[in-house]
């Protein structure tokens, strides 16, 4: 392109550029009306397709327009700068003094790229650049305070002046503070030190003094210099291009980079903020062209609006503590871009400290030191970093009235992001529990073992830390709801030093809030004893709170912010280190707390020996003393109201036992005989108002209920000098039962002989135990005689059985009878037990029993068993017929003359009285 050259000023030049093109939005160049050129039209990366700077970004101007330009001013001439028209060049012209030329080009934007050459022959001084030069850094004399900035310094051939030799070569000098010409000549002394050479144009002082140009610059030549500048490196890489005069950057010859071969410099050092400038000493015509960044502007993100950007933002989200600080772990600021990929080394796997889940080349989850809570937003750009609804403003200590997480009187940054007032500086963050973690990054501040959400008094059911509600947080990590809210007050229940959520003992009464939450704290330290490590959110992993606060007056705050948890009028303090039952602590706060952990020393066990002065710790430890647990069951004074030895409120006594048999009961109520003045003082719950003594009861209704008693029992009667109630003293508090001898309401009672009480004449007996008694039959074999010989008589569950006895057996008949069996059930002479024998009550005379006809039963000698002719039974041969006379039956030989056949024709055959005769027919006689 064609530069002509318009002179202004003393000793700054700017030229216009001929032939421009239209301007136009992503043409690289600022136009008028255009915030920022990025070279696109693109939106989402700084500056918007209409060259506006997007929310969340920052765009800084990209060019060699002058920041600050300043000389050695030691004498000889002014060196003149010119700046093309399009502010991406400049000439220094002039064989000067030392003078820098400091561009807006802040030296951290990334990798500059620039071209220089010197544009001449016949010098042999010096060319170079800086990085960090502030106004007044150069001088002979005197420079600022904290004076700092880089210096590269190229000499052409060695050459000596005033006495000071120096050799071809580029180094690299740090400057501290004034140095005089000669000391700028050679790059050291005075106020600078050369920290570096250049790998490839090394400073060689074993070169000969002839004016040696062996690592010095080519007259005409084109050097390309590569920059990457971090806060705690700088690299810087060269290639040899052409002579050709151009101005066309790509027509000079460079080769391609080599990160390897190329490589000047790799210094790791801090490195001083500020801009990047141009260097000549001694030497004109110096040309200096900006290739990279190619576009007028550098856009970056600026998560606080601040104006800066997160890369030099020592606190890029304006809460008032240091990026550093909040993301331990991290040596440089997290929002460095160290390997230039355009990750920021808070979500690049390489450069995250101690790596991290990763994909495509990006953390997808951050380790816990760096995102504690976990809501993908790390701590340094997140107002709540463990997420507790806190902002850490508030945990730091700032003040936060409307806890937008920004301090309220950080209403101007400094050139790197922090707040100019109200901040943390660079003061260390509390860390009330000391173990590991600062407060806004632990969300049990104090190690308590009670989460900072809860102690804020926000809603926290489940204990993890975050509030319930804070279900989605802003784009800065602050709670949308449940966290804590503007013009909010955090609970500081004592009123002095820390806020709750910081203090172990929130109300000050000598009880660490540990052990009024109900966890263990057995030394008194104010830490739960199980709760020894955290997680990386800073909450006990043993040891902590899990349920619900303990409130133990069921009214007001709950136990470890109520100074009388049970409510019986003596504090908290007075119940735990009263030693004389005086109802006055012995034991009183010094007002005193060294270790800040908001024990007072006097109950501090931290507090031995001399660390506190002369006073010594005496914490409420894990085994009570009698004057702490007073009855001694395990449950301290202070969350007791009866049993804890004070008569309080309307306790008729408390006498500090357990023994609940003697004047006063567990209960604390007088207990029976002793004095009483009303019914409610009393454990029977009636007090006699003739003899004003507790008694169980009172006997005024004669068949009701007695004063005193239940529908259950409600008689009362007299034991000596007490009262009790029962069942019943009459029978008519017995429906359809009786009151018995012990007062009890039962079925029925034994009385003795006859029919029981309570029982009929059907069931007359009363058997079985009290309470559980009846009516039955019998109880034994007597009780069922039913006066009948012939039956065998027996109780059998309680119920009378009288069995037949069988026929023929002789049971209760006398005379040599038997029994007929069922079912006369009758004493008889005999039985017909034996169809051929003898019969049962028979004899051998009279075997067989006859049990019909007259007279029968009877015992016969014979039975007419055959019909006609055959044998009847007890009858033989001879004499085989059984007939039945007056004096009973008879075996005879005949019943009729047919009977006496004796086969002779010539005879008859006569049966005359049972006996056969024969005698002859008449002769004659056919």
């Amino acid at each position: 392109m064609n530069r002509v050259w318009i002179a202004i000023a003393c000793c700054l030049t700017v030229t216009s550029i001929a032939g421009r093109a239209a301007a136009a939005c992503g043409d690289f160049r600022i136009d008028m009306g255009e915030a920022c050129d990025d070279g696109n039209v693109a939106s989402g990366d700084g500056c918007s397709s209409m060259c506006a700077v997007e929310s969340g970004f920052v765009c800084e101007n990209i060019s060699f327009q002058l920041s600050t330009v300043q000389d050695l001013g030691a004498g000889g001439v002014t060196p003149n700068w010119v700046l093309d028209a399009d502010n991406r060049g400049v000439l220094e012209t002039t064989n000067s003094h030392a003078g820098v030329y400091s561009t807006i080009i802040p030296a951290d934007i990334g990798e500059i790229v620039f071209d220089v050459r010197v544009e001449q022959t016949g010098d042999n001084d010096f060319i170079g650049w800086t990085i960090g030069y502030d106004m007044g850094e150069i001088s002979t004399t005197s420079t600022p305070v904290g004076t700092d900035f880089l210096l590269f310094s190229w000499k052409q051939g060695q050459q000596n002046s005033g006495g000071n030799r120096r050799h071809s070569g580029l180094g690299l000098s740090r400057v501290t503070g004034p140095g005089s010409a000669g000391q700028y000549w050679v790059g050291n002394g005075g106020g600078l030190t050369m920290i570096a050479e250049s790998t490839n144009y090394p400073i060689d002082d074993s070169l000969a003094n002839n004016g040696e140009t062996v690592n010095g610059w080519d007259d005409n030549r084109w050097y390309r210099v590569n920059m990457i500048v971090t806060s705690t490196r700088v690299q810087v890489w060269i290639r040899e291009g052409n002579t050709t005069n151009t101005t066309n950057p790509a027509n000079r010859g460079f080769p391609a980079l080599n990160r390897t071969t190329h490589l000047e410099f790799d210094v790791t050092t801090a490195i001083p903020t500020g801009n990047f400038g141009l260097y000549a000493y001694s030497q004109p015509n110096v040309r200096f062209d900006l290739v990279n960044p190619e576009s007028d502007s550098d856009c970056a993100r600026d998560y606080d609006a601040d104006g800066i950007r997160d890369s030099r933002d020592l606190d890029s989200d304006r809460d008032g503590v240091l990026d550093l600080l909040e993301m331990p772990g991290f040596t440089s600021d997290p929002d460095n871009d160290t390997d230039l990929d355009g990750i920021p080394d808070w979500r690049d796997p390489n450069n995250i400290p101690g790596g991290c889940t990763a994909s495509m080349g990006v953390c997808t989850t951050l380790p816990a030191a760096f995102d504690v809570d976990g809501d993908g937003i790390p701590n340094h750009l997140d107002r709540d970093s463990d997420g507790d609804g806190l902002p850490d403003t508030t945990e730091v200590g700032l003040t936060d009235v409307n806890r937008d997480g920004t301090p309220d009187a950080c209403t101007m940054v400094t050139t790197v992001g922090v707040c100019v007032a109200g901040g943390l500086g660079n003061a260390v963050p509390v860390d009330t529990d000391g173990r590991g973690g600062a407060n806004f990054l632990d969300r049990d501040s104090d190690s308590d073992g009670i989460p900072d959400s809860v102690e804020a008094g926000l809603t926290d059911a489940n204990r993890d830390g975050v509030p319930d509600a804070c279900t989605m947080v802003t784009s800065f990590g602050l709670c949308v709801s449940g966290g804590l809210v503007m013009g909010a007050t955090l609970p500081n229940t004592d009123g002095v030093g820390l806020p709750d959520y910081a203090d172990r003992d929130a109300d000050g009464d000598g009880l660490t809030d540990a052990r009024e939450a109900g966890l263990t704290d057995a030394n008194g330290d104010g830490i739960p004893d199980t709760c020894v490590s955290d997680t990386a959110a800073g909450l006990c992993v043993a040891g902590g709170l899990v349920g619900a606060l303990p409130n133990t007056n069921s009214a007001g705050p709950v136990d470890y912010v109520d100074s009388d948890s049970d409510g019986d009028g003596i504090t908290d303090r007075n119940e735990a280190y009263d030693t004389n039952g005086n109802q006055m602590a012995n034991i009183v706060p010094t007002g005193v707390d060294t270790d800040a952990d908001g024990i007072d020393n006097a109950y501090d066990p931290s507090c031995v020996l001399m660390v506190c002065g002369m006073t010594i710790g005496a914490p409420v430890l894990g085994v009570l003393t009698v004057a702490q647990d007073a009855n001694q069951d395990g449950r301290p004074d202070w969350l007791t109201v009866c049993g804890d030895a004070y008569v309080t409120g309307s306790e008729p006594c408390d006498d500090g036992n357990l023994v609940n048999n003697d004047t006063c009961t567990n209960m604390c109520l007088v207990t029976l005989t002793n004095p009483c003045t009303g019914n409610a003082q009393c454990d029977s719950g009636t007090c006699n108002a003739g003899t004003m003594t507790c008694s169980t009861c009172v006997n005024n209704s004669p068949t009701g209920t007695d004063t005193g008693c239940t529908a259950a029992t409600p008689a009362c009667i007299f034991t000596g000098l007490n009262s009790m109630c029962v069942q019943c003293d009459v029978n008519a508090q017995c429906p359809g039962g009786v009151c018995s001898p012990t007062n009890l309401c039962e079925v029925c009672i034994d009385s003795g002989a006859g029919t029981d009480t309570g029982c009929s004449a059907a069931t007359p007996n009363c058997i079985g135990a009290s309470g559980s008694r009846m009516c039955v039959q019998c109880t034994s074999a007597a009780q069922c005689n039913d006066n009948v010989a012939c039956t065998t008589d027996a109780c059998t569950a309680n119920a009378c059985v009288n069995t037949p006895v069988a026929s023929g057996g002789a049971g209760g008949c006398a005379g040599g009878q038997v029994c007929s069996g069922a079912p006369t059930n009758t004493c008889v002479t005999c039985t017909d037990t034996s169809p051929t024998g003898t019969d049962a009550g028979c004899m051998n005379a009279a075997p067989h029993c006859r049990t019909s006809g007259n007279g029968a039963p009877v015992c016969e000698p014979c039975l007419d068993t055959v019909m006609g002719s055959g044998m009847d039974l007890g009858c033989g041969a001879a004499t085989p017929y059984c007939v039945a006379g007056s004096g009973g039956n008879s075996c005879v030989a005949c019943l009729t003359g047919a009977d006496c056949g004796d086969g002779n024709t010539c005879t008859q055959d006569v049966c005359t009285a049972g006996v056969c005769s024969n005698p002859p027919v008449s002769v004659g006689t056919s």
